[in-house]
């Protein structure tokens, strides 16, 4: 994309006042005043105009459009357009990252993050929007905290809203938060620190899988290609999203900058757009594709809700299909049943024709996670996704015998298990204390 498109709205207005001047050089003015003097387009429209104005020996007028400045005050980000300027909204700051921009031979910080509108309501009564910060306000807008700000604006990309808090902005805070805003880096981390919390991060780390794949808009207007994978280095693998294009292959070993870590339901995910940066990597001394097959497979009690690419290895403890006609009137055929292995058990669901028979061992290839009955259900969707294993790989598990012994504390920290047993101290009963049991049809 050029200067001159992306700074197409913005060039509109300066041509309203100075119709001779070009349009490229306006838009590299534009460039100018967001990369080297970190003041976002909207707010250098009224200079940028009074310099084409003073270099085409204009008459220096009043600027109608760029110095109105009514305030606009909102409690919900649905109360904002693309074009609001001067806004006045309470948030809850939900990430905080800082990064350093080179200007004209100077380190300048600038810093990205995620806020939520009507922060005095819970989590499922918000809005997630991205945020800029231009004006180094790291002070005012830790994690957690909740705050009001003035005088910020409204910026829209790829049809996607965020707010950009410029140096002319107030930020107050109504509730301090914690932890503070981390330390500048651009050091990679690994994937494990890097699954520990949202926000953005720099990665070094092999493309263990990677496809192709398509999303339809929520509004129904059309749809998206993009592309879905894994990354993996030594510590551990972490699904990906990506919405440009992904020029390199499996197996290569990749160094990524500003991408961003977000949760899909349980799991963390990398999320890829046109300001990350991906380029292939070369050290002799990373794992190969072959030594991080360990940390690429996984077991039953690592599951989480929404993983996806899930290698894994199970015992089949029963199996089972139904049919049914779906919402279109077509007869559908589902297989499922329970599995095992080691560490615990859940079910599995196959929307393919498959028949393991009860005690097989399956290995399972590009599987995703879902929630069945509040526990973790493998789905794979094509036969080739399944291999029936010839030699074993654990001695045959006894399904009557198989509770596998966690502590309390590692249950209070992971994910929803089956097929466990644990131990501790009675501290409370409330009247709607129990053991719940299902159905077993």
């Amino acid at each position: 994309m050029t200067d001159y498109e992306k700074y197409a709205a913005q060039v509109a207005l300066v041509k309203e006042e100075c119709k001779d001047a070009d349009n490229n050089e306006i838009a590299e003015e534009f460039r100018r005043y967001e990369e080297e003097f970190l003041i976002e387009p909207n707010d250098a429209v009224r200079s940028v105009i009074l310099k084409f104005m003073k270099a085409s020996g204009q008459e220096i007028k009043s600027i109608s459009n760029a110095q109105t400045r009514v305030e606009k005050k909102a409690d919900r980000f649905s109360d904002l357009g693309s074009e609001d300027k001067n806004v006045t909204i309470e948030v809850a700051v939900v990430t905080y990252v800082p990064r350093v921009q080179m200007v004209r031979g100077e380190e300048k910080q600038i810093a990205f993050g995620w806020i939520e509108d009507n922060p005095w309501e819970s989590n499922d009564k918000r809005v997630r929007w991205d945020f800029k910060d231009w004006g180094s306000h790291s002070e005012n807008l830790a994690p957690n905290s909740v705050v009001r700000l003035e005088g910020v604006s409204v910026n829209e990309w790829n049809e996607k809203r965020s707010i950009n808090i410029n140096r002319s902005s107030r930020v107050t805070v109504l509730r301090e938060g914690g932890p503070s805003v981390p330390p500048v880096s651009d050091e990679p981390v690994t994937i494990e620190k890097a699954s520990e919390n949202e926000g953005y991060v720099n990665l070094l780390a092999r493309i263990i899988s990677l496809k192709p794949d398509v999303i339809v808009k929520r509004d129904g207007s059309g749809s998206l290609d993009i592309f879905r994978g894994t990354f993996a280095d030594s510590s551990g693998k972490i699904s990906f999203l990506s919405w440009v294009p992904i020029n390199h292959e499996i197996g290569d070993l990749v160094k990524i900058e500003g991408a961003m870590i977000r949760k899909f339901r349980e799991t963390p995910e990398v999320n890829i757009n046109d300001r990350t940066k991906i380029e292939k990597y070369h050290d002799n001394n990373f794992a190969s594709t072959e030594e991080l097959s360990e940390v690429t497979t996984s077991k039953i009690g690592d599951l989480r809700n929404g993983m996806k690419d899930v290698i894994t290895t199970v015992q089949v403890e029963s199996w089972q299909s139904r049919t049914f006609t779906n919402s279109d009137g077509e007869e559908k055929t589902v297989r499922s049943g329970d599995i095992m292995d080691p560490t615990g058990r859940c079910r599995l669901t196959a929307w393919c024709e498959i028949d393991p028979k009860p005690g097989d061992f399956l290995h399972l290839t590009g599987a995703r996670v879902q929630f069945w009955q509040g526990s973790p259900d493998l789905v794979v969707d094509n036969s080739d996704q399944v291999s029936n294993l010839t030699d074993a790989p654990w001695e045959s598990i006894d399904p009557e015998q198989h509770w596998v012994d966690i502590e309390l504390s590692k249950l209070v920290t992971s994910g929803s298990r089956r097929g466990i047993k644990t131990k501790g101290t009675i501290v409370a009963i409330r009247s709607d204390s129990g053991i719940i049991q299902r159905c077993p049809e």
